[in-house]
């Protein structure tokens, strides 16, 4: 019982040290002349930026906007949203280990226990996480968290993630090469 409330509280240490210094650094000027300096390297920058935000369960970082932008400068949108879809749902293993090291600790309200219940469903648990990661969603990360603790295969999680995530950053393109352009 020790050893898993130690491993809960490194993993939570980790990535509250990982969030506030993504979130500093994103922030600073060094953070926003790496912002802007990416946008050159527009593909890697959709997909480091995506991959960095979503690594953060604690502290949101507002990226849907600059996806957005990114695919409406880019000469081929769709590979910023397949760029940044892949950096998503990468990113979002962050949540899903930390509930694989601390299942104990998830609070108990009713959309924890709906998830819950929709996790242990082999065919309803990769539907709602598709369906949850497909709109922006700043309560994501619990997904991730409740995924983990109930020992979702990781594949079933990140695969479902990367589909919602495409179809989103798929969607921001043809609003931006289409309607905003």
């Amino acid at each position: 019982m020790k050893n898993k409330w130690l491993k809960l509280v490194f993993a939570i240490s980790l990535l509250l040290v990982l969030n506030i210094g993504a979130y500093l650094g994103l922030t600073s000027d060094a953070g926003k002349n790496f912002l802007d300096g990416i946008n050159e390297l527009v593909y890697m920058g959709a997909f480091l930026l995506a991959l960095i935000a979503n690594s953060t369960v604690i502290v949101p970082i507002p990226y849907n906007a600059i996806i957005l932008a990114m695919t409406q400068l880019a000469p081929l949108p769709w590979l910023i949203a397949l760029s940044a879809a892949i950096g998503s749902a990468i990113g979002e293993l962050t949540g899903y280990l930390v509930g694989k090291a601390g299942r104990e600790v998830i609070k108990d309200t009713k959309f924890t226990r709906w998830l819950y219940e929709q996790m242990k469903s082999s065919w309803r648990a990769p539907l709602a996480i598709f369906l949850v990661a497909l709109p922006p969603n700043p309560a994501f990360g619990l997904v991730g968290i409740i995924s983990g603790a109930v020992n979702l295969r990781i594949v079933i999680f990140a695969t479902s993630v990367f589909l919602g995530r495409l179809l989103r950053f798929l969607s921001f393109a043809l609003v931006a090469n289409f309607w905003l352009s």
